[in-house]
């Protein structure tokens, strides 16, 4: 199911031709998505806290980014699954909406997190690496 839709109704607005369609946020699905999001991210920030002394700031961001990461290699998968199924040209247009879902998720969103982790992720290592070599914990922000 795609998220944008090609407006076909006449309206008295102005509209651009794509609407973004966002009933999918009420369906049971996409809120169990969130709750396994949340407790994910709830699991990383501890395991990582615990592994080092580092600033909650990095702590909470970088383990939101490894959630959502794994959230949107998720729905890759099903998005592949729902590609391989195609039957064209029958479902072009659905293929024209998954493409679209690629694109957002993956060019996007993904991007998004890999450079925050990017800017983050040293500073774990260097924390992680710094209480390996000393055994004991070092508060960096």
């Amino acid at each position: 199911m795609s998220r944008l839709k090609m407006s076909s109704k006449k309206r008295s607005k102005p509209q651009t031709a794509w609407s973004l369609d966002l009933s999918f946020l009420e369906t049971p699905e996409f809120k169990a998505q969130i709750r396994a999001n949340r407790k994910l991210t709830d699991c990383l920030r501890k395991k990582l806290a615990e592994a080092a002394r580092l600033d909650v700031d990095v702590v909470g961001c970088v383990a939101v980014d490894l959630a959502d990461i794994a959230q949107i290699g998720d729905n890759h998968r099903v998005r592949l699954k729902k590609l391989l199924n195609m039957k064209f040209p029958r479902d072009l247009e659905k293929l024209e909406g998954l493409l679209i879902e690629f694109e957002v998720d993956l060019l996007v969103h993904n991007q998004w997190h890999l450079n925050s982790l990017k800017r983050r992720l040293p500073k774990v290592l260097k924390s992680v690496r710094q209480q390996s070599r000393s055994g004991t914990k070092t508060k960096l922000r």
